[in-house]
């Protein structure tokens, strides 16, 4: 009785725009709608937002150079426990506590960037004095070194920081939105 109010009451359905969901071929929505011709099928439209949020902000050159930064930096600080290492001590020595950089890319733009420029803001300078150590220590050969100038370039950059700040605002106030 239950399955036949479903078959025929059914007049909507919403998702996430998975493929899972909307799949041309094998998507439960795309499944229902072979069955029930009057079904509505729509894509969350938070999830439309915030993926028009992301399009938006990544168009913009300074807000798409941080969040390359940050995706960089996040896999560099993977890779390199030295360097993991190098920021907790710079982080004692100037009194201050560094957060580890959280995954800056997933399945929810506003929520991981956001972490993820607020950790990056909040250990700004110590990350600078310790990539400045960091490429006064190494040989001009080794590659993280090569890349920690890259990014003390782009951090030093002053658009880049302001961009940052924005970015953070931005995000902070789409994410009472969800």
């Amino acid at each position: 009785k239950l399955r036949r109010k479903f078959e025929t009451n059914l007049v909507s359905a919403t998702a996430d725009g998975a493929a899972v969901y909307f799949g041309r071929y094998n998507g439960l929505l795309t499944h229902l709608i072979e069955s029930r011709l009057w079904l509505i099928i729509i894509h969350c439209v938070a999830h439309r937002a915030e993926l028009s949020l992301k399009d938006y902000l990544l168009s913009i050159p300074e807000f798409k150079k941080l969040d390359e930064t940050m995706i960089g930096l996040f896999h560099l600080f993977k890779k390199s426990g030295k360097l993991k290492r190098s920021i907790k001590k710079e982080s004692k020595i100037q009194n201050v506590d560094a957060y580890v950089l959280p995954k800056v890319t997933g399945t929810r733009f506003v929520g991981h960037r956001l972490n993820a420029v607020k950790v990056l803001l909040h250990n700004w300078a110590v990350y600078m004095i310790t990539f400045r150590k960091e490429i006064d220590e190494r040989s001009p050969a080794d590659k993280v070194r090569s890349k920690l100038i890259g990014y003390m370039k782009v951090l030093d950059d002053f658009k880049i920081r302001c961009a940052a700040f924005l970015f953070k605002k931005i995000l902070s106030i789409c994410s009472h939105l969800q």
